[in-house]
């Protein structure tokens, strides 16, 4: 009985249909999903009816950037009303910031690259199968990179936009009076090394109102694992799982594999209350 609660499609940066996601997760045998796209809840509009055939049980689920501190940090919030005003705002306003990190990057290269303006660019569309999103497609189809991996030089570079996302606790909020429940992305991704303050970081993102932990992540050790259920166990707080899968696209990072399905965590291991 597996789960896997954090998938992407085409509608973000994944390169997979809704479809096609629900037919892998029946194939590796996965009970329950949710796709946790980029500050997008459009998939849904063709995952429930593909769930409900393949006898999938579906978490309604999306991924948030927030800022705890100095810190640029992923929440996912599951379970929430769909339809509640300001939540869909803050979704809205969250993919407006990640978009124009784009704009600002093209805008930015203009003076160096004659073949990339920004009317051009405004113009420009892409295939989203291929995975990604539009600002790195572009400067694949301009020829300026082999791989869609290869764009983050780029970003690192050009552009230098700093987002106006909402703050951990701003995020947590709206959630929750949406009748969601907000869980803290891979924190291995930040916190690996595990610092010798990591039980108190851990303790501030829950005053800021996250329920939740993604413990179950492709890039945690064991040991981090445990470490991150055990204060979930000690805080009552969720307890969850995710490959983070994408397709094709960014498949492998640091010969870590994302993927559907490829952290086999048995939903009984975790703590699903008020998710599923």
């Amino acid at each position: 009985m597996f789960a896997d609660l954090h998938i992407h499609t085409y509608f973000s940066d994944g390169s997979q249909s809704p479809e096609e996601v629900v037919r892998i997760a029946k194939e590796r045998n996965l009970l329950v999903i949710s796709i946790c796209d980029h500050s997008t809840l459009d998939a849904y509009d063709r995952l429930y009816t593909a769930c409900g055939d393949a006898g999938i049980k579906l978490v309604l689920g999306v991924e948030l950037d927030v800022y705890w501190q100095d810190n640029r940090l992923h929440l996912l919030a599951y379970n929430f009303n769909p339809d509640d005003e300001n939540l869909l705002n803050l979704i809205k306003k969250s993919r407006y910031e990640l978009d124009w990190i784009s704009v600002e990057m093209i805008r930015d290269m203009q003076k160096d690259y004659p073949n990339v303006t920004l009317e051009d660019y405004t113009q420009y569309e892409y295939t989203r199968g291929l995975g990604g999103w539009k600002g790195i497609n572009y400067l694949k189809d301009k020829g300026l990179i082999d791989k869609l991996e290869d764009a983050m030089s780029f970003h690192i570079k050009y552009g230098g936009y700093t987002p106006k996302y909402a703050t951990l606790n701003e995020a947590c909020k709206i959630i929750k009076e949406a009748g969601g429940v907000p869980v803290l992305a891979h924190p291995g991704i930040w916190w690996l090394d595990m610092t010798p303050n990591f039980e108190e970081i851990l303790t501030d993102i829950k005053n800021c109102g996250v329920e939740g932990i993604e413990c179950y992540y492709p890039v945690h050790t064991e040991k981090f694992r445990d470490i991150c259920i055990d204060f979930c166990r000690r805080n009552n707080m969720r307890i969850t799982c995710g490959g983070d899968g994408h397709g094709i696209f960014a498949a492998v990072f640091d010969d870590i594999f994302y993927d559907i399905g490829i952290v086999k965590a048995d939903i009984n291991k975790l703590d699903l209350k008020g998710i599923l």
